[in-house]
């Protein structure tokens, strides 16, 4: 439980944004469990007896973070993209799981190009003035390719030619 962290505990954080990494820490401190929700004499409600603290951790390459307001019941915790935890077992279930997530979005990859190039279809029979401005798009963008490839070929005919008027003038 990350409310039972003492100083010089190991704890593993796991930064999932961008290129997900690994790094371990050692805590430096922690606060005092603290009640989530301060109030103002009885509340009946159990979140007012949920409790969390504040982790100073500093990592191996010496960089210090300090984690607000933990729940202190668990034992892994995640906000914004960081998640924590003094379990190697909890840290290696969660990498699996965002692991197997990934996976599971390559693997439907192509079922979500289907879908797009279905609902292309059924946008294009829904209304006809976006299947006129596709047609439109595909006309515009083979005009701009065989012109680019005429480009090409006049300049190669070009650059010919001149080699020949040269070779022709040196003799």
């Amino acid at each position: 439980m990350l409310g039972s962290l003492r100083q010089d505990n190991i704890i593993y954080i796991l930064n999932k944004k961008d290129v997900p990494s690994l790094k371990t820490g050692r805590v430096v401190s922690v606060s005092n469990p603290v009640p989530r929700y301060q109030t103002n004499g009885f509340s009946p409600n159990m979140q007012a007896f949920e409790t969390v603290v504040d982790i100073m951790v500093e990592t191996d390459n010496g960089e210090k973070t300090e984690f607000k307001k933990v729940p202190s019941n668990l034992a892994i915790y995640g906000d914004s993209g960081i998640v924590i935890s003094d379990s190697r077992e909890a840290m290696f279930s969660e990498v699996e799981a965002m692991q197997s997530n990934s996976r599971k979005l390559i693997e439907s990859i192509d079922y979500h190009k289907q879908v797009i190039d279905a609902c292309d279809g059924m946008l294009s029979q829904l209304n006809p003035s976006i299947a006129k401005e596709r047609e439109y798009d595909k006309r515009i963008a083979n005009l701009e390719d065989m012109m680019a490839e005429a480009n090409e070929t006049m300049n190669s005919k070009l650059s010919e030619l001149t080699s020949l008027v040269k070779k022709l003038a040196n003799k």
